[in-house]
């Protein structure tokens, strides 16, 4: 979405672009072929913790071994924490810092002209081996002013998606400290008016003949009379919400109960159980108040979906404890509830890093952050002790193991390879605190003959079981995303 919306700011200033997505295209190869025999302005890829790194390393080098004078631009989150050290290590000619949309028409503009990009002042670049930071910039104008993702370049994938991606506000204001928010975009916030989402959503319906949906705002609710106007409109048209992010104390003011006539499935992060962890993440929860919350969302038929981080420093087993019994809850309150579980990757310059005692250096080398998997499960199942040196080797055996049986229990993971047996066999620590954890209802793999459970309908337990494969195809599905 980063990538579609510098296209569509590029295209609203005159440039032509194409998208080149490997995720999407078994043929990506022969495209960049055939781009790099155009003349082309400048060649432009977006950063992020993961094997998206190695990628970028390895066609930058291709980029520049075909046309060594075009010239590569790099964006994201992590090149802009991190400028100096993508140059140390990455053929890459200018860093975008922060907000792209408006830098990289002046960078456009300065490159056709041939004029010295280093003037612009949200640019960083290295000049006679000189490393040059430019100022990270935050769009502060109103969102309604910039175009709109160019989704037109990206039509297999929302093809494959079968849903219509809308971005309708940037930024958070609550400052969890993990977040690359807090560094990047200085906690503040940009909402665009329904005025501006509506005719957006009702363009690209119309463009794909597709009426479902999906909000990819960090807090869509945050504004309740701008949501609940979004949402009324979207009933009136019969059009689908699939997927919809909330923070708890939103429900306040945009309850549960008016949401069931569009949203099929709320995503609220809870991140911890552990008031000591919600300390150090800044993310501070009502857990009561959120299985109220929870329960409210069930009663809608309404699909929920939480998170929990782990592995962070000072973290014990009480307070991982904590949280095994809170997604143990929200399954009791319906088994197709799903809780994700992910391993605290530090981002640099993210808040808990900050705080961290100096004498325990985090290596933010690029070979490092290329190897971050927040889900570790096979087959790509490791966590590099480099980036959290308050871990051991018993402790990256033991979150190995943990993130395994906690997407059995609560996530409805499904590998073949997947043996619970084995896993207590050999880490008796997980084997405790799993102890008193029922295992989650058992279902079919093939879902025309769903197992019978007397405890259950056989409409429910059909359900249970392809939420369970879209649980799966959605694991496999972010995995494979990072390495591009």
């Amino acid at each position: 979405m980063g990538l579609l919306s510098i296209a569509a700011s590029l295209k609203a200033h005159g440039y032509s672009v194409e998208i080149i997505d490997p995720q999407i295209d078994d043929d990506y190869q022969r495209r960049l072929h055939e781009a790099l025999a155009l003349p082309l302005l400048f060649v432009g890829m977006s950063s992020y913790l993961g094997e998206n790194i190695d990628h970028a390393i390895e066609l930058s080098r291709f980029i520049k071994t075909t046309r060594p004078n075009l010239p590569i631009v790099l964006g994201g989150p992590l090149a802009s924490s991190i400028p100096d050290v993508f140059f140390d290590h990455m053929p890459v000619d200018y860093i975008v810092m922060g907000s792209g949309e408006l830098t990289v028409i002046k960078l456009s503009e300065a490159l056709k002209k041939m004029e010295d990009p280093g003037l612009i002042p949200n640019i960083s670049y290295t000049k006679n081996g000189r490393f040059i930071l430019g100022k990270n910039f935050v769009y502060d104008g109103c969102l309604d002013d910039l175009p709109p993702p160019s989704l037109d370049e990206w039509e297999r994938g929302i093809e494959i998606m079968g849903s219509i991606p809308i971005i309708s506000s940037r930024g958070c204001h609550r400052g969890c400290a993990f977040c690359y928010n807090t560094f990047t975009g200085r906690r503040k916030f940009y909402l665009r008016s329904p005025e501006s989402v509506i005719p957006e959503m009702e363009h690209w319906s119309n463009r794909f003949n597709i009426r479902s949906f999906q909000f990819y705002d960090d807090n869509f609710l945050i504004n309740p009379k701008r949501a609940t106007a979004i949402l009324d409109e979207m009933a009136q048209r019969h059009w689908e919400v699939l997927r919809l992010f909330g923070h708890l104390n939103e429900f306040d003011n945009v309850p549960p109960e008016q949401l069931r006539d569009t949203v099929k499935c709320i995503v609220m992060c809870i991140e911890s159980a552990s008031s000591k962890s919600q300390s150090l993440l800044n993310k501070r929860l009502d857990i009561e108040k959120a299985f109220a919350v929870i329960k409210r969302i069930n009663a809608q038929n309404i699909r929920f979906i939480t998170a929990f981080m782990f592995g962070l420093p000072t973290e014990t087993d009480d307070d991982i404890r904590l949280s095994i019994e809170c997604a143990a809850r929200i399954r009791e309150m319906d088994e197709t509830n799903t809780s994700m579980c992910y391993i605290y990757a530090p981002q640099p310059k993210d808040a808990i890093v900050r705080g961290i005692n100096s004498s325990q250096p985090i290596d933010f080398s690029l070979e490092a952050l290329s190897n971050v998997e927040v889900v570790p499960v096979p087959p790509d199942n490791k966590i590099d002790l480099r980036l959290r040196p308050w871990m051991d080797a018993d402790n990256q055996a033991f979150y190995l193991d943990f993130t395994q049986v906690w997407q059995y229990h609560f996530a409805h993971y499904d590998d073949p390879s997947f043996n619970l047996s084995d896993i207590y066999s050999r880490n008796k620590r997980v084997e405790r605190l799993f102890r008193n954890v029922s295992p989650p209802a058992p279902a079919s793999h093939d879902a025309d003959v769903p197992p019978t459970i007397s405890s259950q309908d056989s409409s429910n337990i059909k359900k249970i079981h392809v939420i369970k494969l879209k649980a799966q195809q959605a694991i496999n599905f972010f995995k494979n995303r990072e390495k591009y």
